[in-house]
């Protein structure tokens, strides 16, 4: 299993705490800012296991795809010659 796949389970657990502890523990069963603190620091965790998990997620670098085949450019392209309208014999254009 990757390792990313666990810090992302872990991210989610800590998430889910932070928000049963938001709706289930109101401010009078635990001190406001002990309650407070509490989300705050399982919601920090989650993110700072969001972070790793995607720091270890396995990078797709270009170098492993293969390479697509070089199309012609106008420049590679064999050049033409124009052909020019032959002149008829015994005729000049001067005149």
């Amino acid at each position: 299993m990757r390792s990313d796949y666990v810090s992302y389970a872990i991210a989610a657990i800590f998430f889910i705490l932070a928000v049963i502890v938001f709706a289930a523990f109101q401010p009078p069963i635990l001190e406001p800012i002990i309650w407070t603190a509490l989300v705050v620091i399982l919601a920090i965790l989650g993110l700072i296991f969001v972070g790793v998990g995607y720091s270890q997620k396995t990078k797709s670098s270009a170098a492993t795809l293969p390479e697509k085949p070089e199309t012609l450019r106008e420049e590679s392209k064999p050049e033409t010659k124009a052909v020019g309208k032959r002149r008829k014999k015994g005729k000049s254009n001067k005149e």
